[in-house]
């Protein structure tokens, strides 16, 4: 017979810290899922498409975190479940997800999110047998008796954005999923064409909320309200590279340098038959790993390169469709 350990729930030990409710029933027991296929990571998360009672969802489990890594300006300042409550990039999402859910905003510019979830130790078995990278989710000392956290959302069939043909529609979209995340207290942080998806009628969403700062942060307004700025300009420093490499449309309408294109002559980098620009592969091969921000500064213009062109490195600079 298995006896589940006695571990702590991550509501009881952050209280007031974590606003999502969460999924039911939780933890999740592993004999619940009809079907689960992983779809990728990130640096401190791991995501699997599952199947639920007939439904089909995104589960992000999450990483511990060092508490080391949490931002050194507000140490000393904040207790260390403070800290934690505001830049672990679980509570981050938690947050954000809160937020988009209490303003009635669940399922517009983001997925619909179901709330958060932790996993039994069956369920750490399972995903260590489908892979053994999955068994380790990196606890730091003092964490053996926390369950692994996660946030359960709709599965949402789309393509990055930077793989897609862009329509004014898609533009806008973008655009005015940032203008709603930001008109009820969410700074992204994270402005990257992988976080924007489309779905084959044109839909946009937002994802991964996990470097998002909610309000109210301990960061304080000005560093908010920089953040803020700083993901306006990323989002069209986005539009712009991909108008560069051959992907977009109309750049008069755009609200930065409404000139851009004229800078560059795509016309034989969108070519069928033409081969990759190696100026532009190296390019992105150097700047892969170049993070967007620091804790209250930016680097917009590094940021979209890095953001767009990492993801097109392996891409034909030519319009994809969703046959390809």
């Amino acid at each position: 017979m298995h006896v589940e350990p006695k571990r702590n729930s991550h509501a009881s030990l952050m209280g007031d810290y974590l606003p999502l409710k969460p999924f039911i029933p939780s933890p999740l027991d592993p004999h619940l899922i009809e079907a689960i296929t992983y779809i990728g990571s990130g640096g401190h998360s791991r995501v699997f498409r599952v199947n639920i009672q007939g439904n089909t969802y995104a589960l992000k489990l999450f990483l511990f975190t060092n508490p080391l890594a949490y931002n050194t300006v507000s140490r000393g300042r904040h207790s260390e479940s403070t800290l934690r409550a505001h830049y672990d990039p679980f509570y981050a999402e938690c947050r954000a997800y809160a937020s988009i859910i209490a303003n009635g905003l669940n399922g517009t510019f983001a997925p619909s999110c179901h709330g958060s979830i932790t996993i039994n130790s069956a369920f750490e078995l399972m995903l260590g047998q489908l892979n053994p990278e999955y068994g380790d989710w990196e606890r730091q000392p003092g964490q053996d008796n926390e369950y692994v956290r996660g946030i359960l959302t709709d599965f949402f069939d789309g393509v990055e954005l930077a793989g897609v043909k862009l329509t004014r529609e898609i533009v806008d979209g973008v655009r005015g999923g940032i203008e709603k995340m930001n008109k009820i207290g969410i700074a992204h942080g994270d402005v990257f064409s992988k976080n924007i998806l489309v779905s084959i009628d044109g839909r946009v969403v937002w994802i991964d909320f996990s470097a998002s700062w909610t309000l109210p942060h301990i960061v304080g307004d000005v560093k908010y309200q920089n953040l803020l700025r700083a993901n306006r300009r990323s989002v069209e420093w986005m539009f712009h590279i991909l108008s560069l490499v051959g992907f977009i449309v109309p750049m008069s309408q755009s609200r930065i340098f409404p000139k851009c294109h004229q800078l560059m002559h795509v016309e034989h980098i969108s070519s069928p038959t033409t081969s990759p620009a190696p100026s532009l592969i190296t390019l992105s091969y150097h700047h892969r790993h170049t993070r967007m921000f620091t804790m209250g500064g930016t680097s917009t213009f590094s940021a979209a390169i890095s953001g767009v062109l990492r993801l097109t490195k392996n891409i034909p600079l030519q319009t994809r469709s969703y046959n390809d």
